[in-house]
C-alpha cells in the first residue's frame, strides 16, 4: 500500500480541457492526440456540377456499360464443372441483355453516387469504382467515407488522413499515424500486421467471387480448401451477413457444409441484412428459403449435421422473434420431426414432479443435457409445433410453480446457489420471458410485444409477489448485520454519513464535464471521427470499419451486431454509437493503470477489479434512458448523452470493518478528486434486498483527453457475502429477463435493453397502422388511390378521343412523370428492384399495404418501415399526381 502524507486537502475537480489541437493544421502530431472539429473544405457546388456533367456522366457511363463485357468473361472464367457449365453461364449473362445496367446508369445522371458506388462493387464495375474515388461527391465526404466503408473496398485505405482529406475524402493513411496507434500503451496491430489482414480480405473477397461463378458442390469444396489452405476466414459474410456456411446450406452442398463443419465454420452467425432475414442462421435458412418446402434428403441430412454439430445453437431468436424450429411451417413436418427439441417436455415435467428436494432440482435438470441451453426452453414453452396456446401456458405455469418460483422463495434466501443451479436459474427465467423485441424496426415487433405480453400473463400477479416477499426476506436477513454495524463506533459515523454527497452540479455529472468534447460528432463529421477512433485504437484498419458499417460488427459488440445502429449515417444513434465506441476505447486506454493504481491502495485481497468495461448495448441503452432523465434536447446535447453512463470503468474494495473501509476511502479520496459520493450504508438510504454499499465517483485522468469519471465501490464483507447469495434474484427484480414485462419488476429502477430504446416509435408506428386497418381507413384509401389513377387514364384517353391532343399529353404526361419521379425515389430510399418496378407499374400504393399487413413484406421492404414508406407513396401520390392533375382539369374547365 502506498505511504501518503498526512493529512492534505482533497485534489481540486479539474477544469474541461481544451482542444489540443487543430484537426485540419499542419502540425507534427507524433502523439495523438484529440482533434478540435473543424470542418473540411468543400468543393464549390460550381466546381461540382461540372464535374458531374463534364467528367462522371459521361466517363461513368462508358465505364458501366463497359463492365458487362467484363462481368461475363470474369463469370464464365470462375465457372467451375467443365466447358459445358462455362457455356451455360456465358449464355445466361448475355441473355440478359445488360437490362440491369439501365437504372443505375439514371441514378448515375442523377448524381445519387453512393447507389451507384455501391452496384458497381457488387457488379465487377471497377473503372467506376476507381472514377467515384478520385473524385469529391456531391454528398459530401462523410456520405463518400461511410459508403466506401460498407463495400469493404479492399484497394483503399479507410482510414482517413485528415490532414490531407479534406472534401476529397482521401483514402491514404500517412506512415506517422499508422506507427501512432500505441497511444497510452494501448496494445494495436501493427501496420504490417494491418497489411497483412487488408491482403486477407481482398483474398476472401475472390474467393466469394468464385463461390458465385461456381453451381456444384464439388466446385464450392474445391474453393473452401483451397481458402482453409490460405488461411483465409471462412466465417467472412456476404454485405448481407450470409457466411459460406449459410450459403452453401442453401444450395444443399452436403459436402461443402461437412468440410466447413470439420474447419470449425460458425453455424451460429446471423444475417445482418435489414430485411425480413435478419437474424437468420444457416438452420432457419435451411427450413424458411423458397426450396424449404421440398424437404429433399440433402436438406434433412444437413439439418441433421448442422444440430449433430456440438456449438450449434438451435434456439437462437432470428429478427421475426423466432427460433429455427418456430419458423418451419407445419405443413412440412418431415422438418418439424427433425428439428423437435431432443429433450421432451415430458422429460422435464417428470423432473419437476418428482424432485421434492429443491437442492437436487436444478442438477437434474442439468443432466439431462451436455450443455443447458440444449434443453430448449424457449421452443417447448412457445413453439406452435409442440401444441396448442393453452398447452403452452400450462408448461410456462408449470415452470413457474415447480421450479423458478421454489427457488426464488425458499432456496436463494437460505444460501448461495451452485455455479449448476445459477446457470439453470438464469437460463429458465431468460427463456421463460418469450422472444426478444427485434433491433430491426418493423411490424414484426408488434408480434413479439403481444407474445412476450402473453408469456407470463397466467402467473404475472403471483410473480411480482413473490419476488416482493423474497426481496423482504433479503432485508430481514440483512438487518441484524446493520444492527451491529452502527454499534460499532465507526460504523456509527459510516451510517451519518449524507445518502449523497455532490460536488458536481447534477447535470454535470458525466465524462462531458471532464472529456474533451466530440465536436466531431455534433458536426456529423465521419472523417474526423475515424481519425478519433483510430486515436483511441477501436478502429485499426480499414476491415474494423467495413464490418462495423456493412455488418454491425466489432470487438466491442461480442458476438452481437448493431447494423439496426450503424445503418443510416444521418441517424441519432449512428452517432451515438461513435461516441460510446469512442468512450469505450478512452476507457480502454487507461484501463490497466487505473487498475494498477487501485490496487496500489489497499491490502493484498481487498481489491477486486471489475470483469471488463462496461459493455456497448448497456452503454447505448442507458444513453436512450439518461437522455430523457435530463431532458437532452437537439441533436448536439443528444449525441453526446453516452458520456452520461460515467460507470464504465469501475472497481471494488471489499473490506472488514467500516474502520478499515474509511482508511481506504481516505487514500482513494486523498489522491484522486471525489465529484460524488453516494452511501448506501446511511440511515436514510434504500437497500433493496438488504443489500448496502458506498459508491465513489472519482475522476481518472486520461492525458490530453481529459479525464473520465469512475465509479469506486466500498463494500464490507457481510454485504459482499449476502450479494452473493442474492445477486441471481436481484437481476430478476432488476428486469435482466423481462424483456418488456415491466410488472415484474420490483426495484423502482429498471432495466431497459437497446433494441427496446430505438423500438417504441416504430411500435406505435405499427399499432397506429393496426387501427387503421381495423377501421377498413387503409382498404378505402387503396380503392381510392386506385380509382385516381384509373380515372386520370380515363380523362387523358378521352381528350385524344375528341382531338385535344395537347391536354392529353398534358393528362398522361404528368401521370407518367409523376410514377418516374416515385420509381427514383422508391430506388433511392433502398426499397429495392421489387418495389421500383412495382412504383414504375403503378402498384407501389398495393405492394405497400400489403407489407404492412404483412409478416413476410415482398422485396427489400424490411430495409424501410414499411407505415413510412406507404405515408412516402401517398404523399408523392398526393402532391406530384392528385393536385396537379385537379388544378389542370380545372384550368381546362375554366376555358
Amino acid at each position: 500500500m502506498e505511504v501518503l502524507l498526512v493529512s492534505s486537502a482533497p485534489p481540486p475537480l479539474p477544469p474541461k480541457p481544451q482542444q489540443t489541437r487543430d484537426a485540419g493544421s499542419n502540425e507534427e502530431d507524433d502523439e495523438v492526440g484529440p482533434t478540435a472539429p473543424t470542418s473540411a473544405p468543400t468543393t464549390p457546388a460550381l466546381v461540382l456540377a461540372l464535374q458531374h456533367l463534364i467528367i462522371v456522366v459521361p466517363f461513368g457511363l462508358l465505364f458501366m456499360w463497359l463492365s458487362w463485357p467484363y462481368h461475363i468473361v470474369l463469370q464464365t472464367y470462375h465457372t467451375s464443372g467443365g466447358p459445358l457449365a462455362r457455356l451455360r453461364t456465358f449464355i445466361r449473362e448475355v441473355l440478359m441483355l445488360s437490362l440491369h445496367l439501365v437504372i443505375p446508369s439514371i441514378y448515375l445522371c442523377c448524381g445519387s453516387y453512393a447507389e451507384v458506388f455501391v452496384f458497381s462493387m457488387t457488379s465487377n464495375g471497377w473503372l467506376l469504382v476507381q472514377l467515384l474515388e478520385q473524385l469529391p461527391w456531391p454528398a459530401g465526404t462523410t456520405s463518400k467515407l461511410f459508403t466506401l466503408a460498407q463495400c469493404r473496398c479492399p484497394t483503399a485505405q479507410l482510414l482517413v488522413n485528415v490532414e490531407t482529406a479534406g472534401d476529397m475524402g482521401g483514402l491514404q493513411l500517412s506512415a506517422r499515424r499508422r506507427s501512432s496507434f500505441a497511444l497510452g500503451g494501448c496494445v494495436v496491430a501493427s501496420p504490417a500486421d494491418v497489411d497483412v489482414q487488408n491482403k486477407r480480405r481482398s483474398d476472401i473477397l475472390l474467393v466469394w467471387q468464385k463461390l458465385w461463378a461456381t453451381g456444384s458442390d464439388a466446385g464450392w469444396l474445391e474453393v473452401i480448401t483451397s481458402a482453409h489452405q490460405g488461411r483465409l476466414d471462412l466465417d467472412f459474410p456476404t454485405p448481407e451477413g450470409e457466411t459460406i456456411l449459410y450459403k452453401a446450406a442453401g444450395y444443399r452442398h452436403i459436402k461443402s457444409v461437412a468440410q466447413l463443419l470439420e474447419l470449425g465454420a460458425n453455424t451460429n452467425l446471423q444475417v445482418t441484412a435489414m430485411g425480413n432475414d435478419y437474424g437468420n442462421t444457416a438452420l432457419h435458412a435451411l427450413v424458411t428459403d423458397l426450396r424449404a418446402g421440398e424437404q429433399s434428403p440433402a436438406q434433412l441430412r444437413i439439418l441433421r449435421m448442422l444440430l449433430a454439430h456440438p456449438p450449434t445453437d438451435a434456439a437462437i431468436y432470428n429478427g421475426l422473434g423466432k427460433t429455427p424450429y418456430m419458423s418451419v411451417s407445419a405443413k412440412h413436418q418431415k422438418l418439424v420431426r427433425v428439428l423437435r427439441p431432443t429433450v421432451a417436455w415430458a422429460d422435464i415435467e417428470l423432473v419437476l414432479e418428482v424432485n421434492d428436494n429443491l437442492d437436487s432440482l436444478a442438477p437434474a435438470l442439468a443432466e439431462l443435457v451436455e450443455k443447458v441451453s440444449d434443453l430448449r426452453l424457449s421452443d417447448l414453452l412457445f413453439c406452435q409445433h409442440e401444441g396448442p396456446e393453452e398447452e403452452l401456458k400450462r408448461r410456462r405455469k408449470m415452470l413457474w410453480v415447480g421450479l423458478l418460483m421454489p427457488m426464488t422463495s425458499q432456496l436463494c434466501p437460505v444460501r448461495k446457489l451452485s455455479e449448476t443451479e445459477r446457470s439453470v436459474y438464469k437460463y429458465c427465467w431468460s427463456a421463460s420471458q418469450g422472444p426478444p423485441v427485434s433491433i430491426r424496426q418493423g411490424p414484426h415487433n408488434a408480434q413479439i410485444a403481444l407474445v412476450v405480453k402473453s408469456a407470463r400473463e397466467s402467473y404475472r400477479e403471483d410473480m411480482a409477489h413473490v419476488l416482493r416477499e423474497t426481496s423482504a426476506k433479503f432485508e430481514e436477513q440483512a438487518r441484524p448485520l446493520y444492527k451491529e454495524l452502527l454499534a460499532d463506533e465507526h460504523g456509527a459515523i459510516l451510517a451519518a454519513i449524507p445518502e449523497k454527497v455532490v460536488n458536481v452540479e447534477p447535470d454535470e455529472m458525466n465524462h462531458g464535464r471532464f472529456l474533451i468534447t466530440p465536436g466531431w460528432a455534433q458536426q456529423k463529421d465521419l472523417s474526423t471521427a475515424v481519425e478519433e477512433l483510430c486515436a483511441v485504437g477501436v478502429i485499426q484498419s480499414e476491415g474494423d470499419l467495413g464490418d462495423l458499417f456493412q455488418q454491425g460488427r466489432h470487438r466491442l459488440f461480442g458476438n452481437e451486431s448493431q447494423k439496426a445502429v450503424f445503418a443510416d449515417s444521418d441517424s441519432l444513434q449512428f452517432w451515438m454509437g461513435l461516441v460510446a465506441m469512442w468512450a469505450i476505447g478512452v476507457h480502454e486506454q487507461y484501463s490497466a493503470s487505473y487498475d494498477a493504481k487501485m490496487r496500489s491502495f489497499c491490502k493484498e485481497g481487498e481489491f477486486l477489479a471489475a470483469p471488463g468495461l462496461k459493455g456497448f448495448s448497456r452503454i447505448m441503452a442507458k444513453a436512450f434512458e439518461y437522455k430523457k432523465e435530463f431532458d437532452l434536447q437537439g441533436f448536439e446535447q443528444e449525441v453526446v448523452s453516452p458520456l452520461y453512463v460515467i460507470d464504465v470503468l469501475r472497481c471494488t474494495y471489499q473490506l472488514p470493518n467500516a474502520e478499515r473501509l474509511f482508511e481506504v476511502r481516505e487514500v482513494v479520496t486523498r489522491v484522486l478528486p471525489n465529484a460524488r459520493t453516494k452511501n448506501g450504508y446511511s440511515r436514510k438510504a434504500a437497500a433493496p434486498c438488504g443489500y448496502r454499499d458506498m459508491k465513489l465517483n472519482v475522476l481518472w485522468e486520461c492525458g490530453q483527453f481529459g479525464s473520465v469519471v469512475t465509479e469506486v465501490q466500498l463494500m464490507l464483507d457481510e454485504n459482499a457475502r449476502a450479494k452473493q447469495k442474492m445477486h441471481a434474484v436481484y437481476q430478476v427484480m432488476r428486469g435482466d429477463f423481462s424483456t418488456a414485462d415491466i410488472d415484474s419488476q420490483v426495484l423502482a429502477k429498471k432495466r431497459t435493453t437497446l433494441a427496446l430504446a430505438l423500438a417504441p416509435d416504430m411500435r406505435t408506428l405499427q399499432q397506429e397502422a393496426l387501427r387503421e386497418l381495423s377501421t377498413g381507413a387503409m382498404t378505402v384509401a387503396v380503392l381510392l388511390s386506385y380509382f385516381d389513377l384509373g380515372t386520370t387514364v380515363a380523362v387523358g384517353v378521352q381528350y385524344f378521343s375528341i382531338g385535344n391532343l395537347r391536354d392529353g399529353y398534358t393528362t398522361l404526361g404528368m401521370l407518367v412523370g409523376s410514377l418516374v419521379i416515385q420509381t427514383l425515389v422508391t430506388f433511392a430510399t433502398g426499397q429495392g428492384v421489387l418495389a421500383t418496378v412495382v412504383t414504375f407499374c403503378g402498384g407501389k400504393t398495393m405492394l405497400d399495404t400489403y407489407n404492412v399487413l404483412a409478416d413476410h413484406p415482398l422485396g427489400a421492404a424490411g430495409s424501410v418501415n414499411p407505415v413510412r414508406a406507404l405515408a412516402t407513396t401517398r404523399s408523392l401520390e398526393l402532391i406530384l399526381d392528385a393536385l396537379p392533375q385537379t388544378f389542370h382539369q380545372l384550368s381546362v374547365l375554366v376555358q
